[in-house]
């Protein structure tokens, strides 16, 4: 062990024979004990350091007191730990598991005095076990469905915890093609009407990537104001009626048959008996009374494929009134022309705000081609009848 340390051993289990047996007064002693060791950690990781906590007895009857240790390695011979000498009757030595699983054994020397005819040695064993690290994924808590409308800003968490407690990283995504956000909790604002997923991923950076996803319903916002609205539903599969688009006390609610050319529904909020309630159709336009400024808030999907309406009218024409089912804002009444299957039949088309009319002309194409808006209504006069198919 360095100056005049010798480690030797003569075959005496867990003991060194003093020399002083042939060349000393201590002759026919042999002296045990006086060392011990802990080990803060028997199973570790490939890689992962320990401690082994080293008590040497100082023999304060020799001359010399000085102690030390070495650390043996009895699986390949080597000694990666080797200290000493020094007036100390405690050491730490930190000392790193290997890098392949198995089972190690190592074995611990000590002295106290020098190796001379008054030394003392001994020595203890420990093994230690390495196992590939084991990590166990994040548990995160089902997400819930949330309900709001286009515009309105809202606050999103998440609650995670990870069995090995570590450091966890969130991450949101919306649905709405927007970028994602990071952070435990996260605000979003969903710009248009709709049905989207929305998930959170929690990483625990240890390999593991666990997410959890739930639908934010999406609504539409339909403005109102006092008096006559012509109005539409641009959103599908909630399946409202009268009685449930959110109308207050009093409001009424009136539908349009182009076959007969009459109001043959209409529903008082309140009032009507539940006979008189009626769907609501996402390819109709809809007059709605309100006694009072409001917006409603209209749940429901954006379609995906092509959406039609089967339009009859009276031989010698009618009106029609009619929705989309979009939330396209480019198109134009001219549209609406080409994407009626009778060509030639439609011939004018109107919008009703509060200030009154505007009206487009089939043989008019360059005045007054208005833009269509989601969820307002139109009137179409057509000389037949036919089906009107567009894309949402």
């Amino acid at each position: 062990m360095g100056g005049d340390y010798e480690l030797l051993n003569l075959g005496y289990p867990n003991k060194i024979q003093d020399c002083s047996r042939c060349h000393g007064p201590s002759a026919g002693t042999y002296f045990e004990n006086i060392m011990s060791i802990t080990v803060s950690k028997s199973v570790l990781a490939p890689g992962e350091q320990y401690t082994v906590g080293i008590d040497i007895v100082i023999q304060t009857s020799l001359s010399k007191k000085d102690t030390g240790y070495a650390i043996e390695d009895l699986t390949t011979s080597a000694w990666p730990a080797y200290v000493g000498p020094a007036l100390q009757s405690h050491y730490d030595q930190l000392m790193t598991a290997p890098t392949s699983a198995g089972t190690y054994s190592y074995r611990v020397w000590g002295e106290s005095g020098p190796a001379t005819s008054d030394g003392k040695a001994d020595f203890d064993d420990y093994m230690i076990t390495v196992q590939q690290a084991t990590n166990s994924p994040p548990v995160v808590t089902p997400l819930a469905n949330k309900k709001m409308w286009a515009g309105n800003s809202t606050s999103f968490s998440v609650t995670a915890t990870d069995p090995d407690s570590d450091s966890l990283r969130y991450t949101w995504s919306f649905g709405d093609a927007t970028a994602m956000q990071v952070g435990q909790t996260a605000t979003h604002t969903y710009a248009k009407a709709g049905t989207y997923t929305f998930t959170v991923y929690v990483d625990d950076l240890m390999g593991h990537n666990v997410s959890s996803s739930a639908t934010a319903s999406i609504a539409f916002n339909l403005a109102l104001v006092v008096g006559w609205n012509f109005v539409s539903v641009p959103v599908v599969g909630f399946g409202y009626m009268a009685s449930t688009l959110g109308l207050e006390f009093g409001d009424m609610v009136a539908g349009w048959n182009s076959t007969s050319q009459t109001y043959d529904q209409t529903y008082i909020i309140g009032i009507s008996e539940s006979t008189d309630d009626f769907a609501i159709k996402q390819t109709a336009g809809y007059w709605v009374w309100a006694g009072g400024a409001e917006t409603l808030h209209l749940y429901g999907s954006v379609p995906t494929t092509m959406q039609s309406k089967v339009c009859t009218v009276p031989t010698a024409g009618g009106w029609i009134a009619i929705g989309f089912s979009s939330l396209i804002t480019t198109r134009h009444a001219s549209d609406i022309i080409a994407m009626y299957s009778v060509a030639g039949a439609v011939e004018m088309i109107a919008e009703y705000d509060p200030s009154g009319y505007s009206v487009y002309f089939a043989f008019d194409p360059g005045y007054n081609d208005f833009p269509l808006a989601p969820g307002r209504a139109y009137w179409c006069w057509a000389t037949g009848s036919g089906v009107l198919t567009y894309r949402p």
